[in-house]
C-alpha cells in the first residue's frame, strides 16, 4: 500500500489518537463517486477526483473531503490516460478540497460497505500483524457483511 501524504491540509484529527487505514466498496466504483459529487455541484468536467474521505459523524449527516485536481486548464494532460500517465510521474500534484454534508440514507446509495482499523500506539509501531484467530460475537448472527 502507498503512503499518500497529503499537505494543506494535512489528514489529521484533533489528537490523532488512532491511526490506520480503510477500504471502500462504492455501488458503481468511480463513477457513484463522481455522481455524488456532481450531486452536491463540483463540476466533474472541471475536476478529476483523486481522493474522498471522512471527516465527522454527526447525528443527521457525515461531513466528508473530496480532493480533487483541476483539469480545466490541462495541467496534467487533455484525456483521461495522458493525465493518468502525467500524474503517476509527477512527486506532487496541486488540488482542490471540498468539504461535503451528506445525510446517511443518501450516503447509502453510494456505500456497500466500509472497512475501518485504526491502531493505538503500540500497535503502530508493530510492522506486522498476522490474525491468528478470530472471536466472533454470537449477538450479531448474519447481520454482519463477511469482511477479512
Amino acid at each position: 500500500m502507498k503512503r499518500l501524504p497529503i499537505t494543506k491540509p494535512a489528514i489529521t484529527t484533533k489528537y490523532s489518537d488512532l491511526v490506520g487505514t480503510i477500504e471502500i466498496d462504492w455501488e458503481g466504483r468511480i463513477a457513484s463517486l463522481a455522481a455524488l459529487c456532481r450531486e452536491h455541484k463540483i463540476d466533474m468536467d472541471k475536476y478529476y477526483l483523486i481522493a474522498f474521505g471522512f471527516v465527522s459523524f454527526e447525528p443527521e449527516y457525515v461531513t466528508c473531503k473530496a480532493v480533487l485536481i483541476d483539469i480545466s486548464g490541462k495541467k496534467y494532460g487533455n484525456t483521461f490516460k495522458e493525465i493518468e500517465e502525467n500524474v503517476a510521474q509527477l512527486r506532487s500534484v496541486d488540488a482542490t478540497q471540498k468539504i461535503l454534508r451528506i445525510n446517511y440514507a443518501e450516503l447509502e446509495k453510494y456505500i456497500k460497505h466500509i472497512n475501518a482499523l485504526v491502531f493505538t500506539d503500540i500497535g503502530a509501531m508493530i510492522g506486522e500483524v498476522n490474525i491468528t484467530e478470530n472471536l466472533e460475537d454470537q449477538t450479531f448472527g448474519d447481520d454482519l457483511p463477511q469482511y477479512s
